[in-house]
């Protein structure tokens, strides 16, 4: 068989439904072999990077490796902001680009990146981002470095890249030649030892607290496959825990439920903080706690005992021992493992609460949506604030939400709830914006069901037009864009932080919705200036089975719930800002 059969195979074996990219003259090979596989659909971005973000969320959506596959030049440069976003959240993406035939490289080949006479390394580009980068030189080299490939990106949870020139990806490669599968990398030695000395602590520190205070729980993005979830909850409920989680992981804990109090960071609540002050201790499960997510939280916790579970000893060692808590002379308990086998024994060996402590009964669901709709319905006036509340009344229990970054994203991390099991995924590791428009896709496409994209109109300039690939593919999405004519966090910088607004962040008024509609006849698309109007808008989304857009007019002057702009402008400037005197 032909390298291209051999890689279509070896996707076929790994149980990969949908790849994502775009083809071009040094891949358009792969691509013909995948579109004879029927188990396998290649899905056509409008942009290289939307292609990296639709991996993306097939990924959230399966658990399963994304798969991008891209030409040389443009598109294979094209997908490296969205790679790093794959390193800096822990997502992992193959990707598979192609280059120029090997005959032609340092010869003036058209977009030539072999890094040979003064042309442009590919290799050493992707190597920069890419724990593993592999440029493929002869098709015996195929199996091993697809292997290499495939279990890096799995177990380290990160992008990485082979690059494929054209000759060789018509060359016949022995299927024998693969290796054979291997599981998860191997612990350290010493690992079990140091794990047993850790649980043993937490033990007796779970004993001399039963009677406290139930201890703080925040949940990070590493629980968000597996077993690791349950295991989670039921530790919270075994401890009485009161639960937070990090931005990333905002959809894990149903925020209807009575234990939940929040998000933590710089777009978070103050509940949150306002417990971990009463508590004496805290548990941090499956997050690294970057400054996204440890804004207000680090002076608090010096003062706290800690229990760190983290996959990777690295990333715990720098937290504990080096950048929050290194004046801290608290209980410190960091504990390395798969986290579902460290949480299971958590569960085993934690004390149960005996307190007195109890969470308070949450709000009835069907008494908060009167008050919404009471309170939303007296007003023409829309707001970031409102349209996140309202919308959390109206999207399915286990909506999977995509969230792009600025104020729109400030705002639903913050205003936003969520219940059930679905994906709430926002972008933070790099904050390129627009990558929900791909996400969603991504996702959609493995899950079946409805996503729901919500961005700024500066994200949808970026790649809103990904909306045309659902269109095309008749892709169940609801796009709903926050338009305030702005590139508004940028707005609100410029005010807070250095000395007034300049001008170059607003745009000229745009009708996104109507204009959507008048390049796509087709697409159920709604202009929406009034809470009456998105009401209507929301009400046909059980009639529209594919794509749709919702357009929301907003104000850009609303200051979002971002702690830095709160303690960087006065009260008074705060009201002012927001038309409140």
């Amino acid at each position: 068989m032909t390298v291209n059969d051999y890689i279509t195979k070896e996707l076929k074996r790994l149980g990969i439904t949908h790849v994502f990219g775009m083809s071009g003259a040094n891949i358009e090979d792969q691509f013909l072999s995948i579109e004879k596989e029927p188990k396998i659909q290649a899905i056509t971005a409008k942009h290289e990077s939307q292609a990296v973000a639709m991996a993306h969320g097939y990924y959230l959506s399966s658990g399963k490796l994304g798969v991008v596959i891209v030409t040389s030049g443009g598109g294979a440069f094209n997908i490296i902001p969205s790679l790093t976003e794959s390193l800096a959240s822990g997502w992992p993406v193959l990707a598979i680009v192609g280059q120029i035939p090997t005959q032609l490289e340092g010869h003036g080949g058209f977009q030539d990146s072999s890094g040979k006479e003064g042309s442009i390394d590919a290799h050493k580009v992707f190597s920069s981002i890419d724990p593993y980068t592999q440029k493929i030189t002869s098709p015996m080299d195929v199996p091993l470095a697809l292997h290499c490939a495939v279990s890096r990106s799995l177990n380290e949870r990160a992008p990485s890249v082979i690059l494929l020139p054209k000759d060789i990806q018509k060359m016949p490669v022995s299927q024998r030649l693969r290796p054979k599968r291997v599981g998860a990398l191997k612990q350290d030695e010493g690992v079990d030892v140091v794990l047993k000395t850790a649980l043993k602590r937490f033990k007796i520190q779970s004993e001399l607290k039963r009677a406290d205070y139930p201890p703080l729980v925040i949940l990070g993005e590493e629980l968000l496959f597996g077993g690791a979830r349950e295991c989670a909850f039921k530790l919270i409920s075994k401890l009485n825990a009161m639960v937070a989680v990090t931005p990333d992981a905002k959809g894990l804990y149903d925020h209807y439920d009575k234990r939940f109090l929040g998000v933590v960071g710089v777009m978070g609540h103050e509940r949150v903080l306002n417990y971990l002050k009463e508590t004496s201790w805290c548990l941090l499960l499956g997050t690294r706690l970057p400054v996204m997510s440890a804004f207000g939280l680090v002076e608090i916790l010096k003062d706290k005992d800690l229990v760190y579970v983290n996959t990777r000893l690295a990333l715990a060692e720098e937290f504990s021992e080096k950048r929050h808590l290194e004046n801290s002379k608290k209980d410190r308990i960091t504990i390395i493992n798969p986290l579902e086998k460290i949480l299971k024994m958590m569960v085993t060996n934690a004390a149960a609460y005996q307190g007195d402590f109890q969470p308070p009964a949450p709000e009835r669901e069907d008494e908060r949506d009167f008050k919404v709709r009471k309170r939303f319905m007296k007003t023409d006036s829309l707001s970031l604030k409102g349209v996140a509340q309202f919308l959390g009344n109206y999207l399915p229990y286990d909506a999977d939400i995509f969230v792009d970054a600025g104020n729109t994203g400030a705002a639903l991390v913050h205003y936003l709830p969520v219940g059930g099991q679905g994906i709430f995924n926002v972008a933070l590791g790099m904050g390129g914006m627009g990558h929900s428009f791909g996400a969603a896709i991504g996702a959609a496409l493995h899950s079946g069901k409805r996503s729901y994209v919500m961005a700024g109109d500066g994200a949808f300039y970026m790649h809103g037009l990904e909306i045309h690939t659902a269109i095309e593919y008749d892709i169940p999405i609801v796009f709903i864009i926050f338009n305030n004519n702005a590139h508004a966090m940028c707005v609100t910088r410029e005010e807070v932080f250095l000395g007034g607004e300049r001008g170059n962040n607003r745009f000229k008024p745009a009708f996104i919705a109507k204009g959507l509609k008048a390049m796509f006849p087709s697409l159920s698309a709604f202009q929406v200036r009034s809470y009456r109007e998105l009401i209507s808008s929301l009400e046909n989304m059980a009639k529209t089975d594919g794509p749709m857009v919702v357009s929301v007019n907003l104000d850009c002057y609303e200051m979002p719930p971002f702690l830095p702009f709160m303690t960087g402008v006065s009260k008074e400037g705060r009201k002012k800002r927001q038309g409140e005197v």
